[in-house]
Order: C-alpha cells, then sequence, then structure tokens
C-alpha cells in the first residue's frame, strides 16, 4: 500500500511538474519578428529598403531579431503578379494606420513605412526590438484578428456618435419644451408714473 501512495505522489508530482517547464521554455523561447515589405519590379525604393534590411540582418544587435518578407506585388509597369500578395496588401492597408500609396510598403509589428527613407532607421529598430522583447500580433498571419479589431473599433465609433446625437435632440427638444411652456400670469405692479397718470 505504501509503495502505491508513494508511486501516485511520485505520478502527480511529475504530472504537475512538467508541463511548468515546458511552459517556462515556451515563455523564453523568441521568434524573430516577421517584417512584410510589399514591393514593385524596378522600384527604388524598394531596393533602398532591401539593401537596409540586408545591413540590419548582418547587425550584432538586430540581425537575429527580425526575418524580412519579400512580397513582390507588381511589376514594372504596375500590373498585378501576385494575386495573393496584392489581396493581402489591400486587406492590411484598410486596417492599418497608414494607408497604402505606393511601394514599398513596411510593416514592422504595429508600425507601417509608407516609401522608405534611412529617417526611418530609428523607428523600425525600436519597433523590431519591441515586438521581439514585448511579443507582438503578426499583422499578416492574424488578418483575420485585425478585421475583428478594426470592425470592434468601427462599432464603438458608431456606438459614441449615436450617444452623441441622441444626447443632442434631447437637449434640443428638452429646449424647445421649456422655450414654449405656457407663461404663468402675474399680477404685476404698476409702476408709480403709471398710476399717478391714471388718477388724473
Amino acid at each position: 500500500m505504501k509503495k502505491l501512495i508513494l508511486n501516485l505522489i511520485c505520478f502527480l508530482t511529475l504530472i504537475i511538474f512538467i508541463p511548468t517547464v515546458s511552459a517556462a521554455e515556451e515563455n523564453n523561447a523568441k521568434e524573430p519578428v516577421n517584417v512584410y515589405m510589399f514591393t514593385r519590379e524596378a522600384c527604388s525604393h524598394c531596393e533602398e529598403a532591401e539593401e537596409y534590411f540586408a545591413e540590419l540582418s548582418t547587425d550584432e544587435e538586430y540581425g537575429d531579431l527580425f526575418r524580412l518578407n519579400i512580397l513582390e506585388v507588381y511589376d514594372v509597369s504596375w500590373n498585378i503578379v501576385n494575386e495573393d500578395y496584392y489581396d493581402i496588401l489591400m486587406e492590411l492597408s484598410r486596417y492599418e494606420t497608414v494607408h497604402y500609396s505606393g511601394t514599398p510598403y513596411i510593416i514592422v509589428g504595429e508600425e507601417v513605412f509608407d516609401g522608405f527613407t534611412s529617417s526611418y532607421d530609428k523607428a523600425i529598430k525600436a519597433e523590431i526590438k519591441r515586438c521581439y522583447d514585448d511579443g507582438y500580433l503578426d499583422p499578416v498571419v492574424n488578418l483575420d484578428i485585425l478585421k475583428d479589431r478594426k470592425n470592434d473599433e468601427d462599432k464603438g465609433i458608431k456606438i459614441f456618435i449615436n450617444i452623441v446625437a441622441i444626447t443632442i435632440v434631447v437637449g434640443v427638444v428638452a429646449s424647445l419644451i421649456v422655450i414654449n411652456l405656457p407663461k404663468k400670469k402675474t399680477n404685476k405692479l404698476e409702476p408709480k408714473s403709471k398710476l399717478k397718470n391714471n388718477k388724473n
């Protein structure tokens, strides 16, 4: 009987301990941040951005923190060369804060960069580091979640607008009611000057 109880305690300890160790390892394991760059063939800014990310990938501090995904959407004449990439680009640009207006269109975590200039350097590095350290919602992998968030935000804005509109209407109606209430007749005393004139 003692052996059975001892085996049961060991078994329960293993069941409790193993998932805890696995969870701890899983929380410490960090994946490179997916950087998405939508491009067009023969786009000079796209080439500059590619060179920038190629150089950044060899950087000691940032090289292992991100993975660049180049998604060529257009050819030289702006003809769509990949319908899937185009659809993703159009969907993402609807839900991101910076709407698509040209290439490259770069998405790093929650930051969007339309076009490319070296002045983006600090912002790109900061967002890569933040996403790597704190985790992030990958916009391409989680496009459905982004849609749901945007729909929830839109619903919240519509509710707020409706509340404001109802408040204004109620205020206007209440003001009109107060203005149009029948006035009570009061016995007004006539000024002394009128009384003197009436005696004459």
